[in-house]
């Protein structure tokens, strides 16, 4: 606390990484975002990596995909340890339509992160998996990789699991699961979720 109250950008990051996890402090995603943007403004790759994710989660700070692939890459630029990460999340902003250079090692990179818990490396696998991007074609494995995303409090990827039922994308039509993970988006106060399950009802 003392090193990230002095300025210290190393500092800054573990205080907001203590924040985030919950580690020697009680759990505060907003917080964690203040003191992890400090860092990431003070040119702290691993604190612009992790804001990133933030942002793509929604945790602490407005959702967005754009701020998201903005820090990314911009930690990418510093630490070549996020650069599949970037590769995967500029890829992935859309449909994919174009192969990334290393697809294997992209994937390989997505699922260490996705071991390690991390909900925006397990949404973008789940991209991966559902257009054979590095790995097999699969839809089961995609909707698995989304779920954990959603268990462990990804709105967003309870979302994209809630329209895939809707729609069949990747998956068998089911319009009772599309509802139980817009329940549980919305639970979460998330608005978007609520304008797209009046969308379902409006279209019958």
């Amino acid at each position: 606390t003392a090193a990230a109250q002095a300025g210290s950008a190393e500092g800054m990051y573990s205080l907001g990484r203590c924040y985030l996890e919950g580690e020697g402090t009680i759990q505060d995603p907003e917080q964690a975002v203040k003191w992890l943007r400090r860092s990431a403004d003070a040119g702290n790759a691993c604190a612009m990596f992790h804001l990133g994710v933030c942002c793509a989660e929604g945790v602490g700070t407005e959702e967005s995909m754009a701020e998201a692939e903005d820090w990314i890459c911009k930690a990418a630029k510093l630490d070549a340890r996020f650069t599949a990460m970037a590769a995967a999340i500029t890829h992935c902003s859309d449909v994919p339509t174009a192969w990334l250079d290393q697809p294997d090692a992209a994937a390989e990179n997505l699922q260490w992160l996705a071991e390690d818990r991390n909900n925006l490396a397990r949404r973008l696998l789940a991209v991966f998996y559902r257009y054979g991007i590095g790995v097999p074609k699969d839809g089961a494995a995609a909707e698995a990789r989304l779920i954990q995303a959603a268990q462990d409090g990804s709105v967003p990827a309870m979302r994209v699991l809630a329209e895939n039922r809707q729609y069949g994308f990747g998956v068998e039509k089911d319009l009772q699961l599309a509802l139980q993970w817009y329940d549980r988006a919305i639970q979460q106060g998330d608005a978007v979720a609520m304008r797209m399950l009046a969308e379902l009802y409006m279209d019958g």
